[in-house]
């Protein structure tokens, strides 16, 4: 062993430090169990013990030495003041530190939602998504008529205004038991929020997203007793049943609706001869998926290619929404 290098640090029988002194070569045998260099302790379970005369010190230097100020301004609107109940703060916590002369002040901004004695600390971009405001309608407003969307659009106008670029593009109107109210366009997508509402016109969902087939098929998924069809099959070939020359090659294609296989969130789980061989998986999948078969890695006789339709975070093939199964033989 080298010599060894260390700082030596002398305390009195209280703790307090008397002298560190630096020694090039150092004399002394060094215990077994002395931490090494990047070895940390494991401090979990053990507690730090403050002693009542820190504790009521720190408890003094805060009250003399730290102020707190809570500012708090009512929001009013009108429009939402007319369907909801909810009443929005705009918050300011203001804390200063320090003696006078030497101080510092820091202020936290943040808006207080609050509704029926619940308090919610949020944006108001994402407030118009959230429980509390769903919860807050009037029970008497239901979004019905035009002039209810009207006042609806009113709501967002107030809330989440949209930008100067995309006053052209704001409206809204209804389909089905949805009402749509575009607020923008990205790229070439309109956005905006769909408006759910059940049998009696009562908004029951609202969500800020993508305007598109494949949404609308998403939050339709969320009544259970909503059917819903992937169309997955088989379209080439014809029959579930090819035989092939020997060296012949084969196209498969597999067709499934995608809109809905995309909202579902929904993967393809290839298996060759029963084993698993290929994936097709990600946001956006397009019908069909095609799956090329060389001739030379056909050998033998008889072969047996399986195609899973699987939700999301399935990786067993026995829970496939369907399954697609094609025998080939080779003469």
């Amino acid at each position: 062993m080298g010599r060894l290098m260390a700082y030596v640090v002398t305390t009195a029988n209280n703790g307090q430090i008397s002298t560190i002194v630096y020694e090039n070569d150092l004399k002394k045998t060094l215990p077994e169990t002395l931490l090494q260099s990047g070895e940390t302790i494991d401090f979990t379970g053990s507690g730090a013990l403050i002693s009542k005369k820190d504790s009521a010190f720190m408890h003094q230097y805060l009250l003399d030495n730290v102020n707190y100020e809570f500012e708090i301004t009512p929001l009013n609107f009108y429009s939402l003041n007319t369907i909801s109940t909810l009443s929005i703060n705009k918050c300011n916590l203001k804390v200063t530190e320090g003696e006078e002369g030497n101080s510092f002040t820091n202020n936290i901004p943040f808006m207080l939602i609050s509704n029926n004695g619940e308090y919610i600390k949020t944006s108001i971009d994402s407030l118009l998504e959230m429980p509390i405001f769903l919860n807050s309608l009037q029970k008497k407003y239901t979004l019905k008529t035009e002039d209810d969307a009207r006042l609806f659009q009113y709501v967002l106008d107030d809330l989440s205004p949209v930008s100067k670029f995309d006053i052209e593009l704001k409206t809204f109107y209804k389909k089905d038991n949805m009402w749509f109210f575009v607020r923008e366009k990205r790229f070439d997508d309109l956005k905006g929020f769909i408006v759910l509402i059940d049998s009696k016109n009562k908004v029951n969902h609202i969500e800020y997203t993508t305007i598109s087939e494949e949404s609308i098929i998403r939050l339709k998924m969320k009544d259970p007793s909503f059917k819903v069809d992937y169309k997955f099959k088989l379209a080439q070939p014809t029959t579930n049943k090819v035989t092939l020359q020997k060296g012949e090659g084969l196209n498969i294609e597999v067709s499934f609706d995608e809109a809905v296989v995309n909202a579902s969130g929904c993967w393809i789980l290839t298996r060759r001869d029963g084993s698993d061989s290929g994936t097709y998986a990600g946001n956006n999948l397009h019908s069909p998926y095609k799956h090329d078969i060389t001739g030379m890695s056909l050998e033998g006789n008889h072969h047996v290619f399986e195609y899973f339709l699987l939700k999301n975070e399935t990786m067993n093939a026995e829970d496939a929404l369907s399954t697609i199964t094609v025998e080939v033989e080779i003469k």
